[in-house]
């Protein structure tokens, strides 16, 4: 991954440098994030964001410190904040040198004097310490900001759980409020931006010293970056958690992430203890779409998570894990099969009539287009969504193979025969000959990514011509240099800017809107038709910007295609692994 060391002038450029971010994580469910400035943006920003209180949900618990040296006779002032109409101080005119990776770090020039500041968060228990250094030494003032408020939140009180400790300082309290300190990425989406904070004292010491804040004794150093920050452990789970900062841990997201995360880079032990917890948590032949950070009972509103698994689940096959697969997943895979025949939760279930899925209803938002908005979906796709009758097919064509492999002829021949029925019907109720393309949904004209799943998962729908078509179609109306559109641009419903206020960016975000993830499906399916890459270069030096080190979950339909939503997302980041290990699979 790029290191994210960036040019001064971009640093010394406020506007610049308070829209680059960083982030780090200790893979047991707490994190740090904020910009290269040192001003905080987001209302999720803050040096330890943790799990606290009943339920575990994440709370900003220091949210930022202000740091002053003494050089030259004069105090100088290294932070930056934003309030109204004014960033002081502004430490970010002093700032030389940041790196994101592998551990921020961020490096002052003041009259020759070079200080340094290293983040790096501790677990057992949660906390972070400060490192600082300088090339002379130098008196060191180190002011503490706290809150302890939820993460989706503004506002707090004073009290706070954690304890302070500076190496070689003396601690004086101060106990004052900070007024209208402002959040401008919050402003931008539309959402409550300001609020107080509380500085609970300062620390006087001198450069060369840690300062450290933790919620108990401190505990062992352990800061993850890149790809590695979705790997963490919730409520006891190993989990991959969806995005940054306000994502959880979703199944869909998990299985879709899970070969380019985990599988390819050969992390085969933490892909199987994640598939224990979802597996363990099924319903009804469903596995959870999403567990909350603050305790609850898992969701099961999916249609596609649990056929994701199925998947995962093969890559995990081919990656070596055959007894896994046999002696766990196979008989799992067949209580799943059975609840979808008869029928499962959210009227989920084989419509008799022809072997295809059905699903929802015209309240509900099941697959992975869910945006909603006054309680009604905004991209409504109930009914039979294709990519959900492209993942059963796969599912049975899996589950047929496995029976094979285990000597189940009888169930081999049940899943076999299936799949052969539900093949039939796909390919009479979706293909669109005027189109080439297949329907997004049957009667539907739209075109959507959703279908290329029918040509890049496992076991492929369409024979060799239709499946050029496809994706000579998709290549036209959808292909970016970042990922997939999720609507043709020649749709009078197309959108092709993710802005404005919370209600108009749920209207766009499936609308035209390019996610990243996409961009692995179309790929794996463009080499395999034409024996010939499709890499999609520009994400690779999408790691240099937005939030270092990471991949946005979303990006504009429009060119420039700026970055947008989750500045970290773990399917986008999980498409880039994924496209290099294609690459590197190539003959020479």
């Amino acid at each position: 991954m790029s290191k994210g060391q960036l040019s001064t002038d971009l640093l010394r450029d406020y506007v610049q440098s308070s829209r680059v971010e960083w982030l780090a994580t200790n893979g047991q469910g707490a994190y740090a994030m904020g910009t290269a400035a040192g001003a905080n943006t987001r209302r999720y920003h803050g040096l330890l964001v943790a799990p606290f209180g009943d339920g575990g949900e994440r709370h900003v618990l220091l949210p930022r410190v202000e740091e002053e040296v003494y050089i030259s006779g004069r105090w100088v002032e290294l932070g930056t904040c934003q309030y109204p109409g004014l960033a002081t101080p502004r430490g970010f005119e002093l700032l030389s040198n940041f790196w994101a990776t592998p551990e921020p770090l961020w490096t002052w020039t003041v009259e020759g004097v070079t200080i340094t500041k290293r983040v790096a968060l501790l677990e057992s228990p949660d906390g972070v310490q400060l490192t600082y250094d300088a090339s002379e030494a130098c008196p060191l003032r180190v002011r503490v900001f706290t809150a302890t408020r939820g993460y989706h939140s503004l506002g707090t009180g004073p009290d706070t759980p954690l304890e302070f400790a500076m190496t070689g300082a003396a601690w004086q309290s101060v106990g004052v409020w900070y007024h209208d300190i402002e959040y401008l990425e919050e402003l931008d989406r539309g959402f409550p931006f300001r609020e107080d904070l509380w500085c609970a004292g300062v620390f006087h010491g001198s450069t060369g010293a840690v300062f450290t804040a933790s919620l108990g004794a401190v505990g062992t150093a352990r800061t993850l970056s890149g790809a590695d920050v979705f790997l963490s452990r919730v409520n006891g789970r190993l989990t991959l958690m969806a995005g940054y900062p306000w994502f959880t841990d979703w199944g869909r997201d998990t299985f879709i992430a899970m070969p380019g995360l985990l599988i390819a880079t050969g992390r085969l032990a933490e892909a199987k203890q994640i598939f224990a917890g979802f597996l363990q948590h099924r319903s009804q032949g469903l596995l959870p779409n999403r567990f909350s950070d603050a305790g609850q009972e898992p969701e099961f509103n999916t249609a596609d998570a649990t056929l994701w698994a199925f998947e995962a689940a093969q890559h995990l096959w081919a990656a070596g894990e055959t007894e896994w697969v046999e002696s766990v997943f196979y008989p799992i895979g067949r209580e799943i099969i059975e609840w979808h025949e008869r029928g499962t939760l959210f009227q989920i279930g084989m419509d008799p009539a022809d072997g295809l899925l059905y699903c929802g209803n015209e309240q509900t938002q099941l697959t992975w287009m869910d945006a909603r908005s006054d309680g009604r979906p905004m991209t409504p796709r109930h009914g039979k969504p294709v990519e959900v009758n492209a993942l059963w097919y796969n599912a049975l064509r899996l589950m047929a193979g496995w029976a094979e492999r285990l000597g189940d002829d009888g169930r081999r021949m049940k899943y076999a025969g299936l799949a052969d029925w539900v093949g039939r019907s796909f390919v009479s109720t979706y293909w669109s000959d005027g189109g080439m393309c297949l329907l997004d949904c049957p009667g539907s004209s739209e075109i959507r990514p959703n279908q290329i799943l029918a040509v890049s998962l496992t076991h492929s729908l369409l024979e060799p011509a239709r499946r050029r078509e496809l994706l000579l179609t998709v290549r036209l109306h959808l292909v970016t240099p970042f990922g997939l559109r999720t609507l043709s641009p020649q749709d009078p419903a197309y959108q092709g800017r993710y802005q404005g206020t919370p209600a108009e960016r749920d209207a766009a975000y499936h609308q035209g809107t390019v996610w990243p993830w996409l961009a692995a499906p179309f790929a794996l399916a463009w080499e395999r038709e034409f024996c010939e890459p499709f890499p999609f270069p520009e994400l690779e030096s999408e790691l240099a910007r937005g939030c270092l080190s990471q991949i946005a979950e979303i990006y504009d339909g429009d060119p420039p295609h700026n970055p947008c939503g989750a500045p970290a997302q773990a399917w986008s980041m999980a498409a880039l692994l994924m496209l290099r290990t294609y690459q590197h699979s190539r003959p020479s």
